[in-house]
């Protein structure tokens, strides 16, 4: 067992544990950092730095993706404050136990809460959650103004643990926005996972909505998955690519949105991912209008709501044949609502991890 997992386990069954969570979720500020990962030199980040200060078409393109980045991520709007507020009122008698822990990497500081159950705490088995664009990790467990969680009842289905973060430049996470910090702060949070001087799982499900599941993608792309853990990745109402949504838009979104820096290729992410995938999009509820479907056909899929049919990471795998080593799940539910049978999707992660399911949800 790792120091962290060690201090993790000693912080959670202290006897003034609901006094101590309440104090570090009601402060403003990112905690201490318990966990660094690089993916360059510091000196090498100090070069870097330099040279977008001198050089000046950098600076540029910099300053360009840094303004797409308030566009893409609205998250950053929210008021600090009163994020610091609606953690304070995170229900710490319901069973689930909570430790907030700040992550470096690179120089930056990320946000990130661990959500656990005394009997699930010690099994290996860790949910990530990547949220979409709309959200903050305050706004996805439960609390006095959040009465349910998709998150937190897949958890509970999967007897899992949950790890959920902001982004850069949301909430607690301090900087701004960017496609490069938010991949990084994922790579970042699996590290930690994966590390046995970390959190050391055995089996890691990455759940990723909408932005988030492009950023989950992204992050995948570049990261080499270990050998000795189980993985599943699902992307829930996720696009293609976030130019193919730009362009149902109009040809300027389109020229605008690559100008920015902020195409996220999904789809390129998912067709080289050799590890089990599930995803989830809105499917023609005409008949069995409440059930969940295996999807085999794009032509059972439908807008969602925000990404448009032909823009989905669902329908263009499919479409593509890029079938493999994936499950495709068509659910009556929109962009934005909240998936109504968490237990069909936790048991086609349960069936990819190699348990036997009985029956369907």
């Amino acid at each position: 067992m790792s120091s962290i997992q060690r201090k993790l386990e000693k912080y959670l069954s202290s006897e003034n544990y609901e006094q101590k969570a309440a104090q570090e979720l009601s402060q403003k500020k990112a905690s201490k950092t318990v966990y660094e990962w690089n993916t360059k030199s510091k000196v090498l980040r100090i070069a870097e730095t330099i040279f977008s200060i001198v050089c000046f078409p950098v600076k540029i393109g910099r300053a360009l993706h840094a303004l797409g980045g308030l566009i893409m991520i609205p998250a950053w709007l929210f008021d600090r404050s009163k994020l610091a507020g609606l953690r304070s009122t995170i229900e710490l008698n319901n069973g689930l136990l909570y430790k907030r822990i700040t992550i470096k990497c690179d120089g930056r500081k990320i946000d990130v809460l661990l959500v656990t159950k005394k009997d699930s705490l010690k099994n290996g088995r860790w949910l990530i959650g990547s949220l979409g664009n709309g959200q903050c990790y305050e706004t996805t467990v439960p609390s006095r103004f959040v009465s349910s969680s998709e998150l937190v009842n897949l958890m509970g289905e999967l007897n899992s643990n949950l790890i959920v973060f902001n982004y850069p430049g949301v909430g607690a996470s301090p900087g701004l926005p960017s496609k490069r910090s938010a991949i990084k702060a994922y790579r970042s949070v699996l590290a930690l996972l994966e590390d046995p001087h970390g959190l050391g799982a055995k089996e890691i499900i990455g759940y990723g909505h909408s932005i988030g599941g492009g950023i989950q993608g992204e992050a995948l792309r570049k990261h080499t998955l270990k050998r000795n853990i189980k993985y599943v990745f699902v992307k829930s109402r996720t696009f293609d690519s976030t130019a193919s949504v730009a362009k149902t838009i109009g040809k300027a979104a389109w020229i605008l949105l690559n100008v920015l820096g902020w195409n996220i290729k999904t789809y390129e992410a998912s067709k080289r991912l050799t590890v089990p995938e599930i995803v989830i999009q809105s499917r023609c509820t005409q008949d069995d209008a409440k059930n969940y479907l295996i999807l085999n056909s794009h032509q059972e899929i439908v807008d969602d709501g925000v990404i448009p049919k032909e823009a989905s990471l669902a329908c263009r795998l499919i479409k593509k044949k890029h079938v493999e080593n994936k499950v495709f799940i068509g659910v009556p539910e929109g962009h934005n609502d909240e998936l109504s049978n968490i237990a069909f999707v936790a048991d086609r992660i349960k069936e990819a991890l190699g348990e036997d399911v009985l029956g369907d949800a």
